[in-house]
């Protein structure tokens, strides 16, 4: 049957010459992963923008329902385009973070709106501000952990749980501050600023990462945090 809903690309996997698959997280039926044939050929012009990370999507889709195998698209089109992410070079940085970060985060198989809104509001909210963005990165990872069932509350439960289970050490003279920006963090809205530190930047990135570490088996490290903290530093 023929399934119209909204998508978010994850990322995608070269398959033979000019297909592609790509794990997309849908509105309707949360992560699913689809085969396109034909999108990295030039003769009939290339798609394969449509399925960068974190393009938004328009879809009609094959769907069968308790299955995870495979499936198709029948139609897809962009249903909100970037037009400052792709071009700014500190916004594609963190996009791609973002993107890498929720190639991890996200497994489940079912529909979850109040994540895809989250999200989807938040994507477009960064591709659009002009205001201080430094902090976007920060203030997602503390968000969206409120809908994948572990939400911290506070940075003392935060902390608490981080260190039961793996430590992460900071200098005691920076404690204070730390909570202090991870509860700003919980608590502000995207167009809110938050004036960080660099040092203070990188222990809070590393504690929110930990308490991913401690929530989500196999989450593992990411490859595009090097190029981050250089960016930001």
């Amino acid at each position: 049957m023929l399934k119209k809903t909204r998508g978010i690309v994850i990322h995608y996997t070269k398959y033979s010459e000019t297909s592609i698959i790509a794990k997309i997280f849908t509105e309707e039926m949360g992560m699913k992963t689809y085969i396109i044939n034909g999108v990295r050929s030039n003769k009939n012009g290339s798609k394969i923008a449509l399925y960068q990370p974190l393009t938004l999507l328009d879809m009609v889709v094959y769907y069968k329902q308790n299955t995870s195998n495979i499936q198709r698209i029948s139609e897809a089109r962009c249903h909100v385009p970037f037009h400052n992410i792709p071009f700014d070079f500190q916004k594609s940085t963190i996009a791609l973070f973002i993107a890498e970060v929720l190639s991890k985060a996200l497994r489940e198989e079912e529909e979850n709106h109040l994540l895809f809104d989250f999200l989807l509001n938040a994507l477009v909210w960064f591709d659009d501000t002009q205001k201080d963005f430094r902090a976007f990165h920060l203030q997602f990872l503390a968000k969206m952990p409120r809908f994948l069932g572990f939400d911290p509350q506070s940075a003392d439960v935060m902390i608490a749980e981080v260190n039961n289970q793996r430590p992460v050490s900071f200098p005691s003279t920076k404690s204070t501050q730390i909570k202090q920006v991870i509860n700003q963090l919980l608590s502000s809205n995207f167009e809110e600023t938050i004036a960080i530190e660099s040092a203070t930047r990188s222990y809070v990135i590393d504690l929110l990462l930990e308490y991913y570490h401690l929530h989500i088996g196999g989450f593992g490290t990411l490859k595009s945090l090097t190029v981050l903290r250089e960016m930001m530093d």
